[in-house]
């Protein structure tokens, strides 16, 4: 605990010493993504090796225990880490790059059982040349641990990382790299108990020193004393824990701790594991820490980062991972191009006259609302005289009515997506800015249809109530079938006013989406400048 406590409290003290001194520090910055997270792995995987390899690993997409306790044999093995989907059809990015990369002597490893990743991708490689394929994998995560370690032959008293397999896997991502470059194999555990498959394995390790990943939250002091017992060389200052009050924190103190010598820092989501499980492959072949963030929030990373050694940074995953912000903001702005300060310069622009256009319409509907509420409440302070609720009715349909109605249709005719914005060209990895915009304000453009619909139809009620009222009724005036006309079509007004207002309340649902993209794009050209 006192380790943890002043590894914490040193790293508080050097990152607000330098934040002034190093705020216009600027990096090598590069982002692998794709469509999907198995693109994403191939994308990973090309920048992890372009030509001929000899091993590659491959696990599957769809859980994570697997892929991050292989990141020691990815670094054994200089082997990429490729995720496969459900099924082979699935999968063929991944295997293609096996394909065009992975000589025919090659080995293929394959993390996890038949569960996992079927035999029907064994089978398939067979048949395409493949003979040397190795499953490690067990009946469940625990066992597959086990066997993916027992694989690699580590040396007694080598170091070991435990950390929490079953509840998250954020600490693990985070430990992963490191503990591959230092040759420290990582077992999952449960918060309470440690899983009866690992515990012969590390008695057989008598490992000298035990670092524990995460708070007593998601690993408890009941693995400690299991630890002991299973190691009776261990005592606490053998037993060190690294953790800090969320995934993010942790993260930091597990790179500030272990100090990797390296010129890169790989960034990654921390709550979207897919991206980044490939990407432990190419952290541990670069000796590079994988340091989280939660997409939005740089600052205490950054920080971080700017006191140490690091030339390159490298983003896992897409704007949807890793915000465009945060890249900007660990690039030289010289090394931003035009297009892309002009792109993010006319979304901005579009959103600014798409919230004032939407802000203006808004406001001319609370103006109408008061002329309908007058109407409404006129017609039931009168329900049982016909004629003074039409006279009522009368004296507010008047030039303001009609003219508000003039000045809401202009209004709406400009909420709408315009040729400058379907005609923009979007830089590569940006796209996406410009798909939030259209589908935001397309929305808009067809709340504001029905609302004028409404409106519409709400003017001709009234219209056709005082139109009406002009001439003779073929019933005498104070007759029951007199007032029944005209509480009918007093009712038809009422009617399209709760209609008019059941859809003014959708108008504005994309609103807060155009201005956080508008904050967003505000954000990303303070670093622009």
């Amino acid at each position: 605990m006192k380790k943890i406590l002043s590894l914490i409290v040193a790293s508080s003290i050097i990152t607000t010493a330098s934040i002034t001194a190093h705020a216009e520090t600027r990096y090598n910055v590069s982002r692998l993504y794709g469509v999907d997270r198995y693109k994403t792995s191939v994308n990973i995987s090309n920048n992890f090796s372009n030509g001929k390899i000899q091993n590659v690993i491959i696990a599957s997409g769809k859980d994570f225990p697997d892929a991050l306790t292989g990141s020691i044999l990815s670094k054994k093995y200089t082997a990429p880490i490729l995720l496969l989907n459900n099924t082979v059809n699935e999968s063929t990015d991944s295997i293609n790059y096996v394909i065009n990369h992975l000589d025919k002597s090659g080995t293929i490893y394959i993390l996890g059982g038949s569960g996992s990743i079927s035999e029907d991708f064994v089978k398939y490689m067979k048949n395409l040349g493949y003979s040397n394929i190795i499953r490690l994998g067990g009946i469940n995560r625990a066992e597959t641990n086990k066997v993916i370690v027992q694989s690699i032959d580590i040396e007694k008293k080598t170091p070991i990382v435990i950390t929490n397999g079953y509840d998250g896997f954020a600490d693990a991502l985070s430990i992963s790299s490191i503990a591959a470059a230092k040759g420290y194999p990582i077992f999952i555990t449960e918060k309470k108990a440690l899983p009866v498959e690992i515990k012969n394995t590390i008695s057989n390790i008598d490992p000298s020193e035990v670092y524990i990943v995460g708070g007593t939250g998601v690993v408890g002091s009941e693995i400690v004393r299991e630890l002991k017992n299973l190691v009776p060389t261990l005592d606490d200052s053998k037993i060190i824990r690294v953790a800090g009050d969320d995934r993010y924190e942790t993260s930091l103190n597990i790179a500030k701790y272990f100090k990797l010598n390296t010129d890169t820092a790989i960034i990654a989501n921390g709550t979207n594991f897919p991206d980044a499980l490939s990407g432990t492959a190419l952290a541990a072949k670069l000796n590079a820490p994988i340091i989280l963030t939660d997409g939005q929030d740089i600052e205490s990373q950054k920080s971080f980062i700017n006191t140490q050694n690091y030339s390159n940074i490298v983003l896992l995953g897409g704007l949807g991972s890793i915000d465009f912000p945060i890249e900007y903001s660990f690039k030289d702005p010289e090394k931003i191009s035009q297009a892309e300060k002009d792109y993010i310069n006319i979304l901005l622009k579009s959103c600014d006259d798409m919230l004032n256009n939407t802000s203006l319409v808004s406001k001319s509907l609370s103006d109408f609302s008061y002329v309908l509420s007058a109407i409404e409440d006129a017609m039931n302070k009168n329900a049982s005289e016909p004629a003074p609720s039409v006279e009522a009715v009368r004296n507010f349909f008047s030039d303001e009515f009609s003219n508000n109605y003039s000045n809401l249709a202009n209004l709406g005719g400009a909420i709408g997506v315009t040729e400058d914005i379907l005609n923009l060209q979007s830089p590569d990895g940006l796209e996406s800015l410009k798909s939030e915009y259209i589908k935001a304000v397309q929305i808009e453009h067809s709340n504001m249809q029905k609302i004028d619909n409404d409106y519409s139809d709400c003017v001709s009620s009234i219209d056709s109530l005082i139109r009406n009222s002009k001439f003779p009724s073929i019933y005498p005036k104070g007759s029951a079938a007199y007032k029944k006309q005209i509480k009918d079509r007093m009712e038809l007004i009422s009617k399209s006013i709760y209609n008019l207002a059941g859809s003014s309340q959708y108008l504005g649902s994309e609103r807060g989406k155009i201005l956080q993209l508008k904050q967003r794009l505000e954000k990303a050209k303070q670093y622009m400048q």
